[in-house]
């Protein structure tokens, strides 16, 4: 017994040697602190393409988005048509879908996804529509246009669905606006593109009845999704103020 002690004594120095100097997992536990903690890879390009897409919107499309926005304090979205032609990607038309929003958030489910194809499909020049929907936008209200975690996960799900190109806008109230293009063909993801408004524009006749129309359609299709209370003083509170539809609408009771 007493010749076999050494012998345990070298196994274990060449067992801490093989963990590296200075480590001694099982006494300081950094198997436990250090593995799992593994940051996820990225990669940037070191110059820009030499062709950066530009983003159209219709007269059309701008005026709904404007509508709903103006409408509505709270975060909410919509689906749309977006079409590749040269280096632009065409906005013709968006489509609001049915959705619980806050101040924080605007719900895309699959439910709501599939209600928005089966109306498109209705429509004349259905299939078309239906085969460009890879427009997703939405109001962040009034806060900045910068992309939330939510944001880039929704657009995974689009990738998922086999498009090899996804457009994404962010708006708010004070008239920001922020486009990025998902291009998962060629691997590239453009931020904060450039955009304009192109094409006829929409006569005031037809504007008033949009408007009238949209109010009625977001009334239908956008709930409140109440946020969860936040313990204030002595008791729960709500830190939102109710929801509304700025100048449409009272506080919904």
């Amino acid at each position: 017994m007493d010749h076999a002690a050494p012998e345990l004594e070298e196994k274990d120095e060449i067992a801490k040697e093989d963990q590296g100097p200075g480590w001694d997992i099982s006494r300081t536990q950094a198997d436990s602190f250090l593995l799992p903690r593994q940051f996820p890879t990225s990669a940037r390009m070191l110059r820009l393409p030499d062709v950066i897409p530009v983003v159209s919107l219709s007269h059309l499309a701008i005026l709904k988005i404007y509508i709903i926005i103006s409408a509505i304090e709270m975060e909410v979205g919509w689906l749309g048509t977006a079409k590749k032609l040269g280096k632009h990607v065409l906005v013709d038309d968006i489509f609001l879908f049915d959705q619980s929003v806050n101040y924080g958030q605007t719900e895309l489910n699959t439910d709501s996804m599939a209600s928005v194809m089966q109306d498109v499909l209705t429509r004349p020049n259905g299939e078309d529509i239906f085969n460009n929907i890879r427009f997703w936008g939405h109001s962040h209200g009034t806060g900045g246009t910068e992309p939330s975690g939510q944001d880039d996960m929704t657009m995974n799900t689009f990738r998922d669905f086999g498009s090899d190109f996804f457009l994404r806008g962010i708006f708010n109230r004070r008239g920001e606006v922020s486009f990025s293009l998902y291009d998962w063909k060629n691997n590239v993801q453009f931020d904060k593109l450039p955009w304009k408004v192109k094409g006829p524009r929409v006569s005031n006749a037809v504007y008033q009845q949009l408007k009238q129309d949209l109010l009625a359609e977001m009334q239908a299709k956008v709930k409140y999704l109440r946020p969860m209370p936040m313990k204030i003083g002595k008791g729960y509170k709500y830190k939102h103020k109710p929801w509304f539809f700025t100048g449409v609408f009272g506080p919904r009771q």
